[in-house]
């Protein structure tokens, strides 16, 4: 499966497909959860992502798809 990290990156997929295939039921959760664990919307990671420090979405993602699980 594609991170959501990478996901983000391609404008044609929206936030509700990306939280989808990344075990969340809906856009608002998943947008909870990545703003809790990344510090923004995963709107704002798409916009600002240029400026990221390479790797950070890959890194990021494994910890939001276990909070998904409820791995914690």
């Amino acid at each position: 499966m594609t991170p959501a990290g990478d996901l983000l990156q391609t404008p044609d997929t929206s936030v509700a497909q990306i939280a989808r295939s990344v075990g969340y039921t809906n856009a608002y959760s998943f947008s909870t959860a990545f703003r809790r664990q990344v510090g923004v919307t995963p709107s704002e990671f798409r916009r600002h992502r240029a400026v990221l420090p390479a790797g950070l979405g890959c890194a990021v993602e494994v910890k939001i798809q276990r909070d998904a699980f409820g791995g914690g």
